[in-house]
Parts: C-alpha cells; sequence; structure tokens
C-alpha cells in the first residue's frame, strides 16, 4: 500500500521471482531512465538514415531506369568506406564493458553505503534514547536531550539537498531544493518540536558544525539532568551510574558525529569526473560505431533455404534500438546510484529514515511503559521446551511443536 510504501526507504520494491511482469515494468527500469535521454533518440535516428540510405537509395528515376553517372549510397560507402563488422570492434566493445562495469560498481558501492550510514545514523539516535529513558524519569527532560541529535541528523540531510540545489541551479521554488537553514528548522524541526526560536538563530550564526554544536548541548544537556536526578534522590540513578551514562551518552554523539562527517564527505567524492567523462564518450562514441557497423549486418543474413545473400534484411532496425537502451540504461543507472538524494524512483526516501527516528524516540521519550511491578502472571519456562520451535510462516500452528529429525 501507499502507507507502506513510504515507510520504505527503498520504495521502488519488487518480487525477482515474477521475472515475466519485471520485465515488462517501465517504472523505475532502465527504459524510463532512457525514454527521455536526447543521446538514444539521436543515435536511433542516424542508424535509421544510414539504413535508409544504404537499402533504398537505388539512383533510379520515376521510370525505374538508372541515371547516369550516379553513385548510390551502398556502392559509395562499400568502396570508401566498408562498415565494419562486429568482430572488428570486439576490442573496443571489450574496453568499453570492462571500464562500465567498474563504473557501475564504485556507483553501487556509494548507493549501499549511504543506505546503510542512513540507518546507522537513526540507529544511534535510537540507542541515545534507550539510554536516556533507563536513566532520567521525567519525560520532558528525555526529550529536551534526545531532540538535539535529530535536529542534527535533518540538518545532515538539509546539507546535501541544498548543496545539490546550489550546483543544479534550483530556484527556491523547487520542490528539491529546502530552501534556508532558517527556513528548513523553522518548517522541519520547530514545527515537530524539536527546537526552539532562540536555538534556531544560534545554530545559524553558528560559525562551526552545527553538529558538534547540538551534540554539545545534547551532552549539557544529559549531565544537568543526571545531576539534579541524583540530588532529588532519584530511583533510576545514583551519582556512579550517572557518571557511567554520561560517558556512554558522550561515546554515542561522538559515534552519531562520526557517520555524520562519513556520509556527507562520501557525497563530496563520486567517481572522478575525468572517469565519468570517459565512459560517457566511450559509450557515445562506441554506439556511433556500431549504428554503422550494424548497416553491414543487414547484408550478411541469409533467408532460410536460399544460397544467396539478402540486402533487404531489417534486423538491424530493430537490434540497435534495444542496444542503445540497454548500453545507456546502465550508464543512466550507474548516475543515479552516485546521486541518492532526489525524487528519482531509484532515489531513497529521506522521509522514512527521519519519520522513523522521530516516532521511535517520541516513543521512549514520552510513552508511558514501565515494567508492571505487580503482576500476578510470571513467566516460568521449563528444560523440556528446549525443543520447543516456532513456524512463523503460519501463526498459531507452529509453537511447542517438536522438532524435526
Amino acid at each position: 500500500s501507499t502507507e507502506e510504501r513510504e515507510k520504505l526507504v527503498i520504495s521502488l520494491q519488487y518480487d525477482p521471482n515474477e521475472s515475466i511482469k519485471n520485465l515488462f515494468r517501465i517504472k523505475g527500469s532502465i527504459f524510463s531512465f532512457v525514454m527521455w535521454k536526447s543521446q538514444a533518440w539521436f543515435l536511433v535516428f542516424m542508424h535509421t538514415a544510414l539504413w535508409a540510405m544504404y537499402h533504398y537509395h537505388k539512383c533510379l528515376d520515376e521510370d525505374g531506369v538508372r541515371i547516369p553517372d550516379c553513385v548510390t549510397t551502398r556502392d559509395y560507402l562499400n568502396e570508401h568506406l566498408y562498415p565494419p563488422s562486429l568482430r572488428d570492434l570486439a576490442p573496443l566493445i571489450g574496453a568499453f564493458m570492462f571500464g562500465m562495469i567498474f563504473y557501475l560498481q564504485s556507483s553501487y558501492a556509494v548507493y549501499r553505503e549511504f543506505y546503510f550510514l542512513g540507518h546507522q545514523i537513526s540507529g544511534t539516535i535510537k540507542n541515545a534514547a534507550m539510554i536516556v529513558r533507563g536513566a532520567v524519569s521525567s519525560t520532558q527532560a528525555r526529550w529536551d536531550i534526545i531532540r538535539y541529535m535529530m535536529v542534527s541528523q535533518r540538518i545532515m540531510y538539509w546539507e546535501a539537498l541544498s548543496r545539490q540545489a546550489r550546483w543544479k541551479r534550483l530556484k527556491p521554488e523547487h520542490e528539491e531544493n529546502p530552501g534556508t537553514l532558517t527556513e528548513f528548522l523553522e518548517r522541519e524541526c520547530y514545527s515537530l518540536q524539536l527546537i526552539t526560536r532562540k536555538e534556531i538563530a544560534i545554530c545559524v550564526a553558528w560559525k562551526g558544525s552545527p553538529h558538534q554544536l547540538l551534540c554539545t548541548w545534547a551532552i549539557q544537556q544529559l549531565r544537568l539532568t543526571l545531576k539534579a536526578e541524583v540530588k532529588n534522590g532519584g530511583m533510576l540513578i545514583n551519582e556512579s551510574d550517572a557518571v557511567g551514562t554520561t560517558q556512554q551518552f558522550t561515546t554515542i554523539c561522538t559515534t552519531l558525529r562520526d557517520h555524520t562527517a562519513k556520509l556527507h564527505q562520501m557525497l563530496l567524492i563520486p567517481v572522478p569526473f575525468p572517469y565519468y567523462h570517459l565512459i560517457e564518450s566511450m559509450s557515445f562514441s562506441v554506439l556511433m560505431v556500431i549504428a554503422y557497423a550494424f548497416v553491414n549486418l543487414n547484408g550478411n543474413l541469409r533467408p532460410p533455404d536460399d544460397t544467396t545473400i539478402s540486402p533487404q534484411s531489417h534486423i538491424s532496425v530493430f537490434v540497435f534500438p534495444m542496444t542503445v537502451f540497454v548500453t545507456l540504461g546502465i550508464t543512466e543507472m550507474a548516475n543515479k546510484m552516485q546521486d541518492p538524494l532526489g525524487t528519482d524512483e531509484v532515489d531513497f526516501n529521506v522521509n522514512a529514515y527521519l519519520t522513523d527516528t522521530y516516532s521511535m524516540c517520541l516513543a521512549q521519550c514520552i510513552q508511558p511503559a514501565e515494567v508492571p511491578q505487580h503482576d500476578s502472571e510470571v513467566c516460568t519456562p521449563e528444560l523440556a521446551m528446549a525443543k520447543s520451535t516456532t513456524n512463523v510462516f503460519h501463526p498459531g500452528t507452529g509453537t511447542g511443536g517438536e522438532m524435526a529429525g
């Protein structure tokens, strides 16, 4: 459903067992990547024009009589620029595919690393919320500590999106432009009770890293809260526990900053432009040569039960567009995986990271769910239960069964 899809970081899901259905799927496929690419249509048009001239330029007048001193396109090309065979192009195609595979692997490495770093950042904040809940009794005090870390997470994505908006020169009203830091904090943080307007002003005016500032605020707030807990004789923590909790929380904050910096720097170091330019140039050049070589392919095919060469074969008109779409589809897929932020089908749903973190931390800080102190029911397992098993695929039918074998 749409609601479930919005909770997924990678919203474009599929069943690998449904090969036929996926084969004709348009959304998120290479066809949707290449469909509006002018380079693809130029190459297809060039080959179609060559094919038409090669086969239908006959030098005949309206009465079917050959025009004197007229040279057909086929004769001219065969004499002066004979189309190469695919065997002649094997070294060029091999070099191109080797470079393309390396480029695709590098792009996927960025895509995969971004995914896991996003989850590590979210998980680090959830761990901090769990520690704070176990040490602090006040719900408001818990929230005042954790909210700074969630603001840091949101600013990280704002930095990446705003940098891309400047590179692409997007207008302020564009959907992929997050706006200024003040506008972003007002819209995405202040509205969710994550930050005050005075804190926004300090963050915007801060000359250093806002992540370090926010993590420092979280550590300071935890120390003040634990000091008050110990002073008031809180039941959750004593003075020695407060020291250990502060140290553990400080380690989590530094880990959060490390993950944030790593993700930020990873987006700043894509595949070097000379290598990217080489791949793009090679893909266009190779396809241009193949477009010309496929003209010769038409004349080398024999019809069934015939010993003569068929000069009227039209196979390349169908094969070459498929070659173009597959080849350019690989390059476009690699390009899109290098830029996982945005609104494309393959881009990450960053809102899923932020919404999940916000919901989990809000529950940890606010929702009452303490351990029942007077529960009449007692869980008393027996040693014989070690042979029990659970069938997760059929709820209610697998518990308590005997293990097979």
